[in-house]
């Protein structure tokens, strides 16, 4: 009997405990949650609303787009703002990289805009868009003021951007030749220039190749300058130069070996 009283008394008391804790923590949830209430309450009562919102940063996002997703009330108490949840909807808008949000008393939400960077335009499927450095689609409407950028073309030529822009740079007193760039099987590049030539690249799976490639072309250009001749391909995929002409070229060239 004694045995049985210990063994099922034992039971009892842990399970008076496992109730006495867990009424203990829905006590304290129920506190949190009111002392949560009454602490907005009270600054309600302070004075301490929302009447204006200062956003600054903003340029190519409007401040409707903004005040659009905001999803807040005028009055509203200033610390019953979700700004986690504020930041994440501006942050879906297609300009904006960053938010900094701050509660300014007594009535003011401080918005800080970061806008992305367009870096170039990408054109695949016949499709033209706006992309910043990350290849993040910005917009496929009213590009003709961004027509001073880089045209690159290919499916995935977007997600390669640094690595086409380094080449490029790597030689920055060509860039303002360079009209385009074309990604080539997801594994090198081809560069055309404003007058129509072509510069074939070695694949990038090491870039130094590439980069090497470009300064090899841009020696040939300091020692012939090659970008004034009638040359429509230039081939650097291999240790060997090679040479395609223009028809006008060949043409040239026919002439010189009859009167050679």
């Amino acid at each position: 009997m004694t045995t049985l009283y210990y063994k099922y008394g034992r039971r009892f008391v842990s399970l008076l405990l496992i109730l006495s804790v867990s009424s203990l923590g829905l006590f304290f949830h129920m506190n949190k949650a009111m002392l949560k209430t009454e602490w907005i309450n009270y600054t309600r009562d302070m004075g301490l609303v929302l009447e204006n919102v200062a956003i600054t940063g903003h340029h190519k996002t409007t401040r409707s787009q903004i005040q659009s997703v905001l999803d807040i009330d005028q009055g509203m108490p200033l610390v019953s703002m979700d700004l986690g949840a504020i930041r994440k909807r501006i942050e879906e808008l297609p300009w904006v990289e960053q938010v900094a949000l701050k509660r300014r008393y007594p009535n003011t939400l401080d918005i800080q805009i970061q806008e992305r960077i367009p870096m170039a335009l990408w054109q695949s499927e016949g499709v033209v868009s706006l992309v910043d450095e990350a290849g993040f689609i910005l917009t496929r409407k009213n590009l003709e003021s961004y027509t001073d950028l880089l045209l690159i073309v290919g499916e995935n030529a977007h997600r390669n951007i640094a690595e086409i822009s380094k080449i490029i740079e790597s030689q920055a007193h060509l860039s303002s030749f360079v009209r385009s760039a074309v990604h080539v099987g997801n594994r090198r590049w081809d560069i055309h220039f404003m007058n129509g030539m072509r510069l074939r690249l070695p694949e990038t799976t090491d870039q130094q190749e590439a980069l090497s490639a470009m300064a090899h072309f841009a020696e040939l250009q300091k020692s012939y300058d090659v970008l004034s001749r009638e040359i429509s391909v230039i081939d650097l995929r291999s240790d060997k130069v090679i040479l395609k002409l223009t028809p006008k070229g060949k043409r040239m060239m026919r002439r010189e070996n009859i009167y050679s």
